[in-house]
């Protein structure tokens, strides 16, 4: 039997650090903050993630649980930014300052 490289064990944790790290950012500043605009858009995060399930696949194939969080990372990043939950300020502006909540279309 064949051991497995420890640089695949070490790579799948600490990219699974990021993301939590990122959600732990998102989560702080939307208790934090009552305003649902940010001066950073949420949606180049979803970039992150889908390293993620790149390196997962490569990595551990098997690992679904893994591949879930990722896959519902993106998921809800979409809702917080389709339904005005936190948005970049400029797109905040161009959908003319809704609240939480509030779905508007990006087309």
């Amino acid at each position: 039997m064949k051991a497995k490289p420890m640089y695949r064990n070490i790579i799948f944790w600490l990219v699974h650090a990021v993301g939590l790290l990122i959600w732990l950012g998102i989560s702080y500043r939307l208790l934090d903050q009552p305003q649902n605009y940010w001066g950073f858009n949420i949606m180049w995060t979803q970039a992150v993630f889908f390293v993620n399930i790149i390196i997962v696949l490569l990595s551990k194939p098997d690992s679904r649980g893994a591949i879930c969080f990722n896959v519902a990372s993106i998921l809800l990043i979409n809702f917080l930014f389709y339904f005005n939950v936190l948005v970049p300020y400029e797109v905040w502006l161009d959908r003319s300052m809704p609240t939480r909540f509030q779905f508007s279309s990006p087309f």
